[in-house]
């Protein structure tokens, strides 16, 4: 119970810190602010400040937009129905080269461990992914960390069969039995580890294993 308490004050005071870092924007946002985001662990902030209107004595009106498929917010944040976005640095990189004008105004959190590479029983390593079905979110951060997992390991993306899939699908289709392995990040990590009770997949890469490769940040448009 102490930890749990623990957890819930770090989680507020977190939330009130992003609530006053959200304060400098207050002058623009003549409206409502929409963030799309993800469920993920490490936004939980900004979720704490959302349930408990923390942004509303700073003079803001946030709604936060949830998305399945986190490689849709920054072509939602190109049409205009998004001001900013919860993204990762790989995606705002790639976002960036193709001559969009994101600002990053705030680092979130750095995964470890978080973003998963998760494969049935008879898969020992990442060689063993030559020629099998791997799922996977293309241009978003799970497709990074499979790229450089693989790349670490001498191989690329013509050595699998490569299936789209968005983050939230991976379990069932690894439940199915159809997908051996499947690339997502939490909760659907630890949804799928407790699968076919706890012996069935195992997690055989992570951020973990890439330091800093995956880092979450607050981006708006520059016109914002």
């Amino acid at each position: 119970m102490s930890t749990l308490r623990s957890l819930n004050k770090t989680l507020l005071a977190a939330g009130l810190a992003v609530a006053t870092l959200f304060s400098p924007l207050a002058s623009q946002a003549a409206e409502k602010l929409k963030i799309g985001t993800v469920v993920w662990a490490g936004y939980g902030p900004f979720y704490v400040a959302d349930k408990l209107d923390l942004f509303k004595p700073h003079g803001l009106d946030v709604d936060l937009q949830f998305f399945n498929d986190p490689a849709l917010i920054p072509t939602a944040m190109v049409s205009r129905a998004l001001d900013g976005g919860m993204l990762t640095y790989d995606q705002v990189v790639a976002s960036v080269a193709k001559g969009l004008k994101h600002r990053v105004v705030m680092p979130i959190d750095f995964s470890n461990g978080g973003d998963a590479i998760v494969a049935n029983a008879s898969i020992q390593s990442i060689a063993d992914f030559k020629g099998k079905k791997v799922g996977f979110n293309p241009l978003s951060p799970s497709d990074f960390l499979l790229a450089y997992a693989l790349q670490q390991n001498g191989m690329s993306d013509k050595d699998i069969d490569a299936v789209n899939m968005t983050p939230e699908g991976i379990p069932g289709a690894m439940a199915s039995g159809n997908l051996p392995v499947g690339v997502t990040y939490e909760p659907n990590v630890s949804q799928i580890l407790s699968m076919g009770g706890g012996d069935k997949f195992k997690v055989v890469y992570s951020s973990k294993d890439a330091p800093g490769l995956i880092t979450d940040v607050l981006v708006f448009d520059e016109a914002v």
